[in-house]
């Protein structure tokens, strides 16, 4: 292939997580500055950029869906694997006819020398944090920030430490810089992200407190929210230096999994029901209005009707604002079978979802008439507590603005400017 001939055109396709999409964006970027170019279209693409994703077995089906349309619309296209895929597929040793480049997490910083077809053999393997100054936004007014991939702990339902590696983190004062430059560029939400967002900083000697109090520091006008910490990560410390924050976003993602402390025992889960509850009801105490949410996992093996009760029960009393429910999917490195039919596993799903509605809408309601502040993107903005907003009047991006909840349209929050 002769790549001085003419430029070439590639297509991102990051599914699953924000770290996800994080890396989908810094590989675009690397090939940019590369002189590729990114496009919108598949028809007009040379690649196709899968970036993806293998949490559950469905988000794994979604990226192979996406490449059978792909190829039906541009038969032509070479399809280039990355992300946690990519190194599934290598770990599997999984015939790849339907890819042309898999590219493992440790070379994604390659990516443009891989698709001039140089010999991955003549190239090292980097294990630091596959980070790129992503700089091109558009009109966007938040921006998610991976600054820690990999995990070293050990959930028995969980594959993404299999193929995200150890855990490492980007260095302070490179994160420093990095949002100074999105501060430049207009950016005024920041939402930090990582495989284990708890843990950053360790590989340096520091933590995620540290990094927190030196972003405080920063003069500028601008928010920023973490997307999900792990229970335990939440500590007395951490929780003071949000407290203390004036750019923090009330909001919290804490994965529970399950309510029952011998499902929790059996995932590897590092924590009691009676723990995670206390943790809700400080964060509460500590941040009256924030919104806090959870993860939950149903049908994992050895789920009774007894342990479902347990959970749905635990649910019920803890002063959760919504919940993200999945259902056990086994991975290769956890290959469970299941314990109870795909009929009883969908009606508990269903139980739960009703009361995550139950929950959200109780959230709504005890919101009406309260003042927050919205980072508006035209015609509609984002909350503090992470709902969408709409606003009376087109308003001008990338303002913080406080306002006040009047009524809500389904999950939508009706907005007065004050």
């Amino acid at each position: 292939m002769e790549f001085c001939q003419r430029e070439f055109n590639f297509y991102i396709y990051s599914p699953g997580c924000r770290t996800n999409q994080c890396d989908g964006e810094m590989l675009a970027y690397i090939l940019e500055k590369d002189n590729f170019k990114r496009v919108y279209s598949i028809e007009k693409a040379d690649f196709l950029i899968i970036s993806g994703c293998v949490v559950t077995e469905k988000a794994e089906k979604e990226s192979l869906r996406f490449i059978n349309k792909a190829k039906k619309l541009n038969p032509n296209i070479k399809i280039v694997i990355s992300g946690c895929l990519a190194e599934k597929e290598l770990k599997e040793k999984i015939s790849s006819s339907f890819c042309n480049f898999l590219i493992p997490q440790n070379f994604r910083f390659y990516i443009s020398k891989i698709l001039k077809e140089e010999k991955i053999d003549a190239l090292s393997p980097r294990k630091d944090i596959f980070f790129a100054p992503v700089m091109k936004f558009g009109r966007k007014s938040r921006f998610f920030f991976k600054i820690q991939e990999g995990c070293s702990q050990n959930c028995a339902y969980c594959y993404v430490r299999e193929v995200r590696g150890e855990p490492c983190s980007l260095e302070k004062k490179k994160v420093i810089k990095q949002i100074q430059n999105l501060i430049k560029n207009n950016i005024k939400e920041i939402v930090f992200c990582g495989t284990h967002l708890g843990i950053y900083g360790k590989d340096f000697g520091y933590s995620l407190k540290d990094l927190l109090e030196e972003v405080e520091k920063l003069e500028e006008n601008f928010r920023f929210r973490l997307s999900s910490l792990e229970p335990w990560d939440l500590n007395d410390d951490l929780i003071e230096t949000l407290r203390n924050s004036k750019k923090f976003c009330h909001f919290f993602h804490l994965p529970l999994q399950s309510g029952s402390d011998f499902i929790l025992k059996k995932m590897s889960r590092p924590y009691s029901a009676e723990f995670y509850f206390n943790l809700i009801l400080k964060i509460k105490r500590y941040f009256e209005f924030s919104r806090i949410g959870a993860d939950l996992i149903v049908g994992f093996p050895g789920e009774g009707e007894k342990e479902f009760q347990e959970t749905l029960n635990f649910l019920k009393k803890i002063p959760l604002d919504y919940l993200h429910i999945f259902t056990y999917s086994p991975r290769p490195n956890n290959p469970f079978l299941l314990t109870e039919s795909s009929l009883t596993i969908k009606e508990r799903y269903n139980t739960l979802k009703n009361l995550d509605k139950k929950m959200r809408e109780k959230d709504k309601g005890k919101r009406i008439g309260l003042k927050t502040e919205a980072l508006t993107i035209g015609k509609e903005g984002i909350l503090r507590e992470n709902y969408y907003c709409i606003f009376k009047d087109n308003l001008k991006s990338s303002l913080l603005l406080p306002c006040k909840i009047v009524k809500w349209n389904d999950d939508k929050a009706i907005v007065e400017i004050l």
